[in-house]
């Protein structure tokens, strides 16, 4: 692929569903996200920020909370997200379509690629390894 979806997301951190559930209702009544985040979330690295996690690329974060975040519209407030981290309540600010890719990112991609070809290749080939290659290289 040439390009990429980022989202510009934040998020409150909370220890468990219960906690997250209350944290949406609060939301849900009015309260401002943002000042929610810097009061309740347990993610002290962005929490002073309201939350705010900047813009995110595929692979950025874990599976389950990057699922949701590129999944939620502009302005969008997610229902609670569990992740190996606790819970999270997601808000995506604005999102990027179609960013070209940079030749690193696209140099990983192929090289990732290739590997995964290479592996299916050896798999239907039924290749067998010998642990004594070694005796057959000559001496100089």
């Amino acid at each position: 692929e040439e390009t990429k979806t980022l989202v510009h997301a934040a998020h409150i951190l909370v220890s468990s569903e219960d906690e997250a559930q209350q944290v949406l209702e609060r939301i849900n009544n009015g309260e401002s996200f943002e000042e929610l985040a810097a009061e309740l979330s347990q993610d002290a690295s962005n929490a002073y920020r309201g939350g705010d996690l900047g813009w995110l690329s595929p692979g950025d974060t874990v599976e389950e909370f990057e699922t949701v975040a590129f999944s939620l519209e502009e302005g969008e407030i997610s229902q609670p997200v569990e992740s190996n981290f606790g819970w999270h309540i997601i808000k995506v600010y604005e999102r990027e379509e179609n960013v070209p890719l940079t030749e690193a990112e696209k140099f990983q991609a192929e090289s990732e690629a290739f590997r995964a070809l290479l592996t299916e290749w050896e798999q239907e080939a039924d290749i067998e390894r010998a642990d004594n290659w070694q005796a057959y290289i000559p001496d100089l």
